[in-house]
């Protein structure tokens, strides 16, 4: 028997679907991000899957640190909004018109914390008590944050700072 291209790394985003709709969203995470290692090797529907589900599933992995208070997993999932903003665009560019659809609805959800983490960054960049060094990378990620509030939501007018 022949094997196909990409049906091990295919396997891997149907894994990460079925561990995704079990609730166990760490495997999820994992087999998403196992698959994208060799993105070459996935084929048609898979590839914006495997972003999408990596994105889903981190968004939970961070919800369900914040309600356990685990501050390791928090630690971990410091930049849990935006880097599932980016996946989340990265699957956009290949979705089905489904796939878009529930891609935009999770970005919706996204909105509002990206928009609280990213006006909060400005405020710690305002902040005169904060060190130098300290204000810059809250000025940055700011900018990172805000960005992406206002790709999600254009005409909400906070993003025009």
């Amino acid at each position: 028997m022949t094997s196909l291209p990409g049906f091990g790394q295919n396997n891997l985003v149907s894994n990460a679907i079925q561990a995704y709709a079990e609730g166990d969203y760490q495997k999820a995470y994992e087999y998403s991000g196992d698959a994208l290692v060799n993105i070459d090797r996935l084929s048609g529907d898979y590839i914006p899957a495997a972003w999408y589900y990596l994105a889903k599933s981190r968004v939970q992995i961070l919800r369900l640190a914040m309600e356990s208070r685990d501050q390791e997993k928090l630690q971990s999932m410091q930049n849990a909004l935006i880097e599932s903003y980016f996946d989340y665009k990265e699957a956009l560019k290949t979705a089905d018109h489904k796939l878009q659809q529930d891609i935009m609805n999770d970005l919706a959800g996204l909105y509002n914390p990206i928009l609280q983490t990213g006006l909060a960054a400005l405020n710690t960049g305002n902040d005169p008590n904060q060190p130098f060094n300290v204000r810059q990378s809250a000025f940055n990620a700011s900018r990172g944050y805000l960005g992406a509030a206002k790709d999600i939501s254009p005409t909400y007018l906070a993003c025009d700072l």
